[in-house]
């Protein structure tokens, strides 16, 4: 008999100084994918078109990078049983300060007061108690978080502003301004993304427990596929960070949705079959940090290729130089001082609550 692999059902078996490694992994992951993708949009060669198949591949790596930041966010405050609204405040405040920090370290990127996946993530902080409450809902003891989620998996096609300029998405014109862009129209508005996050608690609350994983990743790779085959059939382009494309980032569309809970099922299940890596471990313990840092060199060196018009081989070499740096910076930062960092300090913050 096929035995069902659940969600989660491996997790929690390698703890290492309270941390769960699987988690950590994935959180490093998601950061260097993140760098990855940030790197290769400041410094990609000119004769590099959007529609190259190495700009896509690329590009398809990184999208993965937020949505499994605000699964695993969901994951963790799911599982959390002791967290205070209180603490919860005090963490998201001092996500909209970090997030202020980025937006002024690449001002050519955004409006000081550009709302960002720092402030989507502190906004899910603030509100906790009200999507942690709906993954709980049933009717008639039918659970109703998969209905939930379907209605976020489709939003974009009622909300989303496919055609706004980069502008649009990321200048408040005032508070009222503001709170569209969070909510709505932003490059990470709650509606959809809040997906990612009510399934990471439903998978750590194990209501997911029933659900075969793996016939769920193999529906989402069908979809994906088929979401490719329509590309080329019909001469479209696959995926785009914004524009025409089947697969779009800003706005997140439905196929763009299907496919990264797609790709965040298999790296779960990737992660959890291989090694644990030093490296990459203590590159999840300092992801917030790692993540304001890596947007410094973009300030000062954002327009370099340009001026010294980089060849494909050169660009590509320093976007996997300047990733792959951030392993062996944090086996030092490690090392050297493993208490000197963001995520220490929101620590001290919060558990004085």
């Amino acid at each position: 008999m096929q035995s069902i692999i659940v969600w989660g059902s491996e997790v929690g078996n390698t703890i290492h100084d309270g941390r769960i490694i699987h988690i950590d992994q994935l959180r490093g992951i998601a950061l260097l994918l993140m760098i990855l993708v940030h790197a290769a949009a400041t410094w990609k060669p000119s004769q590099l078109h959007q529609e190259h198949v190495l700009a896509i591949f690329v590009a398809s790596l990184g999208g993965l990078a937020a949505p499994l930041f605000i699964f695993i966010f969901g994951w963790g405050i799911g599982r959390s049983k002791n967290t205070s609204f209180q603490k919860n405040i005090i963490r998201g405040l001092v996500l909209f300060f970090a997030q202020f920090l980025v937006n002024l370290t690449v001002p050519h990127l955004f409006h000081p007061f550009s709302p960002g996946v720092l402030t989507l993530i502190a906004l899910l902080y603030f509100f906790a108690p009200i999507w942690l409450y709906t993954i709980n809902l049933s009717f008639k003891n039918i659970p109703l978080w998969p209905v939930i989620c379907c209605i976020l998996l489709f939003t974009p096609m009622f909300i989303t502003l496919p055609d706004a300029t980069w502008s649009q998405r990321t200048i408040p014109e005032g508070v009222v301004s503001w709170l569209h862009l969070a909510i709505f129209s932003g490059t990470y508005p709650i509606l959809p993304w809040l997906i990612f996050a009510i399934i990471g608690g439903c998978v750590a609350q194990e209501k997911t427990s029933k659900i075969n994983r793996n016939y769920v990743i193999l529906s989402g790779l069908i979809l994906s596929l088929c979401f490719f085959i329509y590309a080329l059939h019909f001469g479209k382009t696959y995926a785009l960070p914004s524009g025409e494309a089947v697969l779009t980032f800003f706005p997140a569309n439905v196929p763009f949705l299907i496919s990264s809970l797609t790709g965040i099922g298999l790296l779960w299940v990737l992660v959890l079959k291989i090694p644990e890596f030093t490296g990459l471990i203590n590159l999840g313990r300092f992801t917030l940090t790692y993540y304001i840092i890596h947007f410094l060199p973009f300030r000062f060196w954002h327009d370099i290729d340009e001026k010294h018009t980089w060849s494909m081989p050169v660009s590509f070499s320093v976007i996997i130089i300047y990733t792959i740096l951030f392993w062996p910076l944090s086996l030092l930062h490690h090392r050297v001082a493993p208490n000197y960092s963001l995520e220490a300090w929101m620590k001290r913050l919060s558990s004085r609550q």
